[in-house]
């Protein structure tokens, strides 16, 4: 039985697999330029990259960025294409979820591809408005839904 585990990136392999899946799976497969591995986000202490790993193989990512009011925004969520539609994103998803629970976290949100508002419904998230300023103002909200979760 594989063996999985999500981890908080510090040791450049992990942070080499992390921007490697970010870059194939949300720059390159949508048609995206200029995916930046220095991006001030991944610098912010309060943003912490993950990485879900099968067996000691990196197989997905997301960024769980904490907010002041016991709130999270997961960005940068992706799995590997060889790993899509195996049953990896419910896996991930529930590793974030323990993940927010111990970091003491009661919302997550997230702005979601227009492709996968069925998966993240699938996985509880409602549909809603929870930054209308990001919303408009990000290429990401031209192309994706605001959802959330209340755990």
């Amino acid at each position: 039985m594989p063996v999985y585990e999500l981890i908080a990136v510090t040791e450049q392999e992990d942070w080499d697999t992390c921007h490697k899946i970010r870059q194939e799976e949300l720059w390159n497969a949508k048609h995206l330029t200029g995916y930046d591995r220095n991006h001030q986000g991944n610098h912010i202490p309060e943003n912490i990259s993950l990485l879900l790993k099968r067996d000691g193989t990196g197989i997905a990512t997301v960024r769980f960025d904490l907010q002041n009011n016991n709130t999270a925004i997961i960005r940068l969520v992706a799995v590997t294409s060889s790993e899509q539609g195996k049953g990896v994103g419910g896996i991930l998803n529930a590793h974030i979820l323990d993940f927010a629970k111990a970091n003491n976290v009661n919302k997550i949100l997230v702005n979601a591809f227009i492709e996968t508002i069925g998966y993240y419904k699938k996985m509880g998230f409602q549909e809603g408005i929870w930054d209308q300023d990001e919303y408009q103002n990000t290429r990401v909200g031209m192309k994706s839904v605001q959802m959330s979760i209340s755990l």
